[in-house]
């Protein structure tokens, strides 16, 4: 593909992959603002060329290319999971809004920044925060997106997560799973539908997981909860080859070098562990964690981490401290399936205290089907 202002033009090539044999190849010079007409185009004409009957998607609304670019701008600052990166892709997309009002893409990407960040602040994704005002903003962001364009495969996401995030799982699947047959190319859907599946079955997670990290192999936060899933399902030695990568794709990742960390210290690596948990920036997280783990020497690793406290103080086989000062509304929507089903955690979430705050957030369901699933494993 090469561009020159307005105008673009892409060559296609269909080659067989078995013996390289040269099948079809075409030229289209095009204005940008169609080039959704321009894709449809190009797979009816390798439709035609392959003899096969599918369906192709058509999209006749025009695009501004200028709005498309910022558009794509953002989806990248966005991925970089950082608070300056969220700052910078709000940034573009809101300048992309201001060229096309009724760009329903830039109004879902806006919907995830929200949504994201306010994770990664620690506003939203505890059992306390399901109604926060921030997740009612990125509900809004992301109906109006659909109001916009009800076949919007990022936006059919962008409520999936968020209605996960309120803890209604169920609805997040159905959305979801809309995100994937519309587009099922698209990486975050299969992403996110991979972690509501979690509290389901593991089989299908990994699967919408792995397919995510097929898709989109440059995105180190879809690697990193890859790796999370390979140690809930029993890998952790690969799990450690996923958070190399996710590491090698974005060094000083502060939520990967938790998440190696804390599969070091379950293996009993414990020094590695703690090395790792040192390399964590002061002010990167979501979670305060006032209370450090201490190396051997009796030094500690800094506080402010991003970690899930009282999941990584059971891993340091401190239950106690661990349960003491845990609440309900404490409990993270985001890793009660790593809570209910890590090897490491068996004394921790079979603790009488755990299972009564579970029961008062109607969880004893999820907590069933994760111990029947564990025993089952075991025979």
């Amino acid at each position: 593909m090469r561009r020159a202002g307005d105008k673009v033009r892409i060559t296609a090539q269909l080659i067989k992959a078995a013996d390289g044999f040269h099948v079809w190849s075409d030229t289209f010079t095009r204005d940008l603002k169609d080039v959704f007409a321009v894709q449809d185009e190009i797979a009816g004409l390798i439709a035609r060329n392959l003899e096969l009957k599918i369906g192709v998607v058509t999209a006749s609304a025009a695009v501004n290319p200028e709005a498309f670019d910022l558009y794509l701008q953002g989806r990248q600052a966005w991925n970089l999971r950082t608070l300056q990166g969220f700052d910078r892709a709000e940034e573009l997309l809101q300048r992309s809004l201001q060229i096309d009002p009724g760009f329903a893409r830039a109004h879902a990407g806006l919907a995830d920044v929200w949504m994201i960040r306010a994770v990664t602040q620690g506003l939203v994704g505890q059992f306390g925060q399901r109604s926060a005002p921030e997740i009612l903003r990125v509900v809004d962001e992301a109906q109006r997106a659909l109001a916009l364009d009800p076949d919007s495969s990022e936006a059919h996401a962008s409520l999936g997560f968020a209605r996960y995030l309120e803890w209604n799982p169920a609805e997040a699947e159905r959305e979801l799973r809309r995100s994937v047959a519309l587009n099922p190319n698209y990486a975050t859907g299969h992403h996110w539908l991979g972690a509501v599946l979690e509290s389901g079955g593991f089989d299908e997670a990994e699967a919408e997981v792995r397919r995510a990290a097929e898709l989109d192999p440059f995105s180190h936060r879809i690697i990193d909860n890859y790796g999370s899933l390979l140690v809930l399902i029993g890998k952790p030695e690969e799990a450690l080859v996923a958070f190399d990568r996710a590491i090698a794709l974005q060094p000083g990742a502060s939520q990967t070098l938790s998440d190696k960390a804390q599969v070091l210290l379950a293996l009993g690596r414990r020094d590695e562990a703690l090395a790792m948990a040192a390399q964590l920036a002061p002010e990167t997280g979501s979670v305060s964690w006032p209370r450090p783990a201490k190396r051997r020497d009796g030094s500690r690793v800094g506080a402010g981490q991003w970690v899930d406290r009282y999941q990584l103080l059971a891993a340091l086989g401190r239950f106690d401290e661990a349960l003491d000062g845990l609440k309900a509304d404490d409990i993270s929507i985001l890793v009660i399936g790593s809570w209910l089903s890590d090897p490491g955690l068996e004394r921790f979430r079979s603790d009488p205290r755990l299972i009564k705050l579970l029961a008062t957030l109607n969880l004893t369901d999820v907590y069933d089907r994760f111990q029947h699933r564990r025993a089952a494993s075991r025979r």
